[in-house]
């Protein structure tokens, strides 16, 4: 009987033990790749001219984000600017607001009068752009402007059929999972991923107005941006197979299905490290020249 116990007080301490070493380790793991996640994001969303965010990780984790650069930032990735509201997309700037709190010359009115006439924000009196947005809040109005709205409503409504969408969408992928107020952090791993997801947009079928899912996500529709896989063949300083470098700030990548290595010109990007290696890349074709916005492991 004694022996029993001694083994089972064993037991339980080698348990503890063990999960005193392993838990930290796997906490370590996470933080570091939601970090690289967090420097992912902002950067594509900074050569995107959709929010400029300059806290490192730690710092964002700790920093909070109001309803009005919340929304505004939602509605810069969804459209790009148009002065013509018959095309559906956002003005530049307005001349009034349906909301007391909210001025035609704050930098955030344009697209908060958008997502109110898109339905995507109720109306009210006010709007409270100075407060900060709790994540329920953020998820439902990235749910809405994706125009998962009607199937979010469907399965609960506010806020746990909008969790199940998102969810389901990956809006929150790498995300701390605190649902009070959205940090920095959180916020700009949702917008990169709001970017990934595929809205539901408005199609004729024999004159027929119907509802479906596009074949393109966001980063394609709005910002005529592709995501890709390859290998680094070349940089400036150094090649994988010859003696040939590229000219600056140029470098020749390879897809990963195949087809002929072509070049992709950036800025501000680090491509050295990654010679020889396989990664993921976000770039934009215009006039025959690809330019590279985001190269990441």
């Amino acid at each position: 009987m004694i022996n029993m116990k001694r083994i089972f007080c064993f037991c339980t301490l080698l348990v503890l033990v063990i999960n005193m070493l392993v838990i930290p380790h796997a906490s370590a793991k996470d933080n570091e790749s939601n970090e690289l996640l967090f420097n992912n994001s902002t950067a594509l969303l900074s050569v995107l001219a959709i929010e400029n965010i300059t806290e490192e990780y730690e710092q964002a984790a700790d920093v909070y984000v109001t309803r009005g650069a919340a929304v505004n930032a939602i509605m810069r990735s969804i459209s790009k600017e148009s002065g013509n509201t018959a095309t559906g997309k956002r003005k530049a700037t307005v001349t009034e607001t349906p909301y007391k709190d909210v001025f035609a010359g704050e930098w955030y009115a344009a697209n908060v009068v958008y997502a109110h006439d898109m339905g995507i924000i109720s109306s009210a009196d006010t709007f409270r752009p100075d407060d900060n947005i709790t994540f329920h809040e953020f998820v439902k109005i990235a749910v809405s402007a994706l125009g998962y709205g009607f199937e979010a409503e469907q399965k609960g409504g506010y806020p746990d059929g909008y969790m199940v969408v998102a969810q389901s969408l990956g809006l929150l992928k790498g995300t701390s999972g605190v649902y009070r107020s959205v940090s920095k952090a959180d916020y700009a791993i949702t917008l990169f991923n709001l970017l990934q997801c595929a809205p539901v947009v408005r199609t004729l079928n024999g004159g027929i107005a119907k509802m479906e899912v596009s074949d393109k996500i966001l980063l394609e529709t709005v910002f005529g941006a592709t995501k890709s896989v390859g290998r680094i063949m070349q940089t400036s300083k150094s090649s994988v197979s010859s003696a040939d470098y590229c000219s600056d700030n140029t470098v020749v990548i390879k897809p990963q299905n195949g087809g002929s290595a072509e070049d992709f010109h950036y800025d501000k990007i680090n491509c050295d490290d990654f010679l020889g290696r396989t990664v993921r890349i976000y770039y934009q074709k215009a006039d025959n020249e690809n330019k590279l916005l985001l190269i990441t492991p």
